[in-house]
């Protein structure tokens, strides 16, 4: 893979050097300028020439002018029923390519010209406004010049940016307050998998800023999009090929004194390949204990040759740790090929960060409750926390395209993600309800990839009605791989050390697997026409979707029967202690798994899904503009686990769903840059795998057990929105929004309390409902004499209301309902940046903040409080300068207040941490270098 990209590579830059030298290239984009469509087959020749050289734009309003001379100083372009736009003073530099993306205006009624000084329109933030004006459904968006301009490294942190749209865990995105449950995110506009096997949603950390064109954030639903969403669909879109030649290089290097260059960095013994985010092996299952492993006493020989075969590496220590450190490429170009347009990009990147914390806290309460008293908070556990993480990501793009004609052309992506994250966590605190003091120590690896390869196409059939094809199909195989998570567990009571099993779960080593296969193809297809005398736009596609999955789980106990315990791991799971070569005890240490367990909590799984859907958008007056439509969607999921279908605990589900999906969206141009829009739509929320396997599963991370539900339906929900949005120049935009979404039988995650231990069960509640309202600006200040200020700001209030059975699973008390917010809902979301930039000496400012209201991440059982993810503020701030006409650098503070990352109980208007950790502030130091 890696010969054949360099191979690529040099092929791509060999055809570039030895295009023409002597004659220019004019290429660029001509657009609708009150709605932002592309024209397709407008007129763009220069003036006067002999041979005429001329040409009409594609599919995408795209032109190409080969062969210019670059004494050239004069460019028409025309278009039926548009201005004529006269290009004057054109520079063009021999050999060069000269981009000129333009706007015609219609005219009333005689034709007219304009004629203005050759510029290249290249606001890409204007791009984003354009798309959000002229668009059917609410979305909002941010370009890669802004992800750029604030220093966001990946989509996860970008996405953060966009009104009413948070990141949970780092990683997931919550659109509007509700959880990953209610979003989707493409790539393209294709499915990927998530990789999380309890998620319904994509790590948006897979993703670095250096491959993104834009993110699109839909907040509406409409007939041509998937109608799994309800918060939002995210639509990630990868870098295409440039209109020029471009070479990219950035080198990243951050520093954080609460974690870099430090010798006490938390860690453990892991293996050779970890700072490229792949496993060596060494942390494979040995070969000895593939198969069965035997239980004590049936055959103590082989069991003493499988649990020697496992290292005794269950200890973290403490090592030195390297600066944080990223670095990205990218080159791409349009030459010609067979005689045809053809762009390629290819761009890639690595990075390392590691992150850590020692001041840690751990703790578990529950209410106990007394005679004449309100009640006491009861520590269970309170210990001091210590972590390490180090994570590797490494990202590949290549996009290819080629034109056949201006109404044809086709594009080919490949996308190659990776990424390893390595954590140590130790822990040691009092456990007062069984009178012990715990020390724990917790070893994990995660490697994430997948690799996506999707055609794509568009299409213009010739001739007076202009019908417009789409197309996408796309490949994507994906993994996640948790080999050898390690937990090692003991105590002290005195000064005596011992692992008491009776008081938490024994050493154990897990090993999980995760592959999926997702096949996705979408077709779309447009046709201008008429309706009642209006101008009217039909569209009609179909889509299927087919996803695979499988899913492996092991698990091996580490026991021992009367080995003394001294608190050093190493002595412990020493040879000597192995089995039957350990001195006067019953019998050493050894392994045991049970197969039958590992074959219940591994399962493999299948889903389906055939859509399509007609949908209208026309001119009731030149005023208002309707679009309606309805999508059909057929889902089926089926789901088994790997036990023998003869074997009583075999278990399969099957869930068939079939939905009609309306959309009722009506939008007011009260001029040609202020829209009211008034929409009405129906979506769904599909239970994910996991959720429907018919069997208990033991979450290790979390610690308690979760219930899947075969019974489970899927979630119908009723969205109600109300937008007023106002453009401006240069990217301004304000709008305000109202909506109200109602929930019928919403999934929940309750904690029986008929268990003794937390037992967590997938249930439908019968309805739930959220409201709320948005408020976006972004503006310059030209009226202020300062127009290279830039402010933004976002806020969103959220109030959802859950009704549950107060005594889940007790038929007598099922009248007795609860009410609380939705699980992970924030209250409020608040994001605002103030920038400066000055183009004429290349020097940027930018100070970006972000907060999230307090939001539901634990509900407990019982009287006790649930537990609650409080506010934390995030503030960042960044400073570049062009130096000379390549290089730029820039210097970068993140997480400038250094809050304390809490999760808490609230009782009697006194907190009792939950968990609660800091990350320190990080300094970052960047260089870059551009051709472009």
């Amino acid at each position: 893979m890696k010969q054949l990209l360099i191979i690529m590579l040099l092929f791509f830059i060999s055809i570039t050097a030895i295009q023409a030298q002597d004659m220019c290239v004019v290429r660029g984009k001509i657009s609708d300028g009150e709605t932002g469509e592309a024209l397709i087959g407008a007129t763009v020749y220069v003036e006067n020439s002999d041979p005429i050289i001329a040409t009409v734009t594609d599919y995408d309003g795209n032109f190409s002018l080969e062969n210019v001379p670059s004494d050239t100083k004069k460019l028409i372009i025309s278009y039926i029923s548009y201005e004529t736009k006269i290009i004057e003073n054109l520079k063009l530099l021999p050999g060069g390519t000269e981009v000129l993306n333009m706007i015609l205006e219609k005219v009333a009624s005689e034709i007219s010209e304009v004629t203005i000084s050759a510029n290249a329109v290249t606001n890409t933030e204007s791009a984003i406004n354009t798309f959000q004006k002229k668009s059917s459904g609410l979305l909002n968006g941010i370009s890669s010049q802004q992800i750029s301009k604030l220093g966001d490294s990946d989509a996860a942190s970008a996405l953060k940016r966009i009104s009413g749209v948070s990141i949970s865990d780092g990683k997931y995105v919550f659109v509007r307050g509700l959880s990953d449950r209610y979003s989707k995110v493409t790539l393209n506009g294709a499915e990927i998998p998530g990789l999380d096997p309890n998620k319904n949603t994509v790590q948006m950390d897979m993703f670095p800023s250096n491959i993104i064109d834009n993110i699109i954030v839909y907040k509406s639903f409409t007939p041509d999009l998937p109608a799994s969403f309800t918060g939002g669909y995210v639509n990630v879109t990868t870098k295409k090929y440039p209109e020029k030649f471009t070479l990219q290089f950035s080198n990243t290097f951050a520093y954080n004194p609460q974690t870099n260059l430090r010798d006490d960095f938390l860690s453990y013994e892991g293996g050779k390949y970890d700072a490229f985010g792949i496993d060596d092996g060494t942390r494979y299952v040995p070969d000895e204990a593939d198969g069965a492993v035997p239980f004590l006493y049936s055959n103590n020989n082989e069991l003493d040759v499988i649990s020697a075969s496992f290292s005794n590496n269950m200890n973290t220590f403490q090592k030195k740790s390297f600066l944080n450190h990223s670095h990205s490429f990218s080159v791409g170009n349009q030459i010609k090929l067979f005689g045809k347009a053809f762009g390629f990009i290819l761009a890639g990147s690595y990075g390392r960060n590691f992150k850590s914390y020692q001041n840690g806290i751990y703790a578990r309460y529950n209410l106990v409750e007394t005679a004449g008293a309100s009640g006491v908070m009861n520590p269970k556990i309170s210990e001091q926390e210590e972590k390490g993480e180090e994570e590797v990501i490494i990202s590949l793009l290549c996009g290819l395209s080629y034109k056949f004609n201006n109404n044809n052309h086709v594009n080919f992506t490949v996308l190659r993600n990776s990424s390893g994250l390595k954590t140590a966590r130790y822990r040691e605190g009092p456990k007062p309800e069984d009178n012990i003091y715990m020390y724990e120590h917790t070893l994990g690896f995660q490697e994430r990839k997948f690799t996506s390869f999707q055609l794509s196409g568009n299409n213009v059939f010739a001739g007076s009605a202009k019908i417009k094809v789409d197309w996408i199909s796309s490949y994507t195989l994906s993994g996640q791989n948790e080999p050898d998570l390690r937990f090692f567990n003991y105590d002290r009571t005195d000064n005596s050390y011992q692992i008491s099993y009776n008081a938490y779960p024994s050493p154990a080593r897990f090993f999980r697997e995760l592959h999926e296969l997702n096949f996705d193809n979408k077709l779309n297809i447009s046709i201008p026409t008429e309706l009642f005398n209006k101008t009217t736009n039909f569209k009609t596609g179909a889509a299927f979707t087919y996803k695979s999955r499988t899913s492996d789980s092991r698990k091996f106990d580490v026991l021992s029967q009367g080995v003394s315990f001294n608190g050093n791991i190493n002595d412990y799971l020493s040879d000597d202690n192995i089995g039957q070569n350990a001195d006067d005890v019953v019998y050493g240490v050894y392994i045991q798994n049970d197969p039958l367990t590992d074959a219940y909590n591994s399962y493999i799984a299948q889903e389906s899904i055939v859509s399509g859907y007609g949908m209208f958008d026309s001119e009731i007056t030149k005023k208002f503009k309707l679009m309606t439509g309805l999508r059909y969607e057929y889902d089926y999921t089926y789901i088994r686990n790997n036990v023998e279908s003869s074997h009583y605990k075999y278990v399969r589900a099957e869930k068939p769903f079939s939905d009609f999906l309306p959309v009722l969206n009506l939008k007011y141009s009260v001029n040609k840059n202020m829209n009211i829009r008034a929409v009405y739509t129906r979506t769904i929320a599909r239970p994910a795998f996991r959720e429907i396997a018919p069997y208990a599963y033991y979450d290790f991370k979390e610690g308690w057990r979760v219930v899947g539900n075969p019974e489970l339906k899927r979630t119908l929900i009723d969205n109600v929105d109300l937008r007023w949005e106002k453009f401006g120049k240069s990217g301004d935009n304000f709008s305000a929004s109202l909506f109200y979404k109602y929930f019928s039988d919403p999934i929940e995650l309750i904690d029986d309390p008929r268990a003794n231990n937390p037992e967590f069960h997938y249930v439908n509640i019968e309805n739930s409902q959220l409201y709320g309202f948005e408020i976006e600006v972004k503006k310059h200040f030209p009226e202020l004499n300062m127009p290279n200020f830039m402010f933004g700001t976002n806020f969103t209030f959220l109030k959802s209301e859950v009704e549950l059975v107060e005594n889940y699973g007790n038929e007598e008390n099922v009248g007795l309902l609860l009410k609380r917010p939705m699980y992970g809902q924030a209250p409020w979301v608040l994001n605002s940046f103030v920038s400066y930039e000055n183009k004429e000496n290349g020097l940027s400012v930018n100070v970006a903040f972000n907060i999230e209201g307090q939001k539901l991440a634990v509900v407990t059982k019982g009287a006790t409080p649930n537990i609650y993810k409080q506010a934390y503020p995030d503030l960042k701030f960044n400073i570049s300068k062009n130096t000379g006409k390549r290089f730029n650098i820039k210097f970068s503070v993140n997480n400038i207040l250094d809050q304390d990352y809490k999760k808490t109980y609230s009782y009697n208007d006194e907190e009792y941490i939950f968990q609660s950790y800091s990350l320190g502030r990080t300094y970052s130091f960047s260089v870059s270098y551009n051709i472009d």
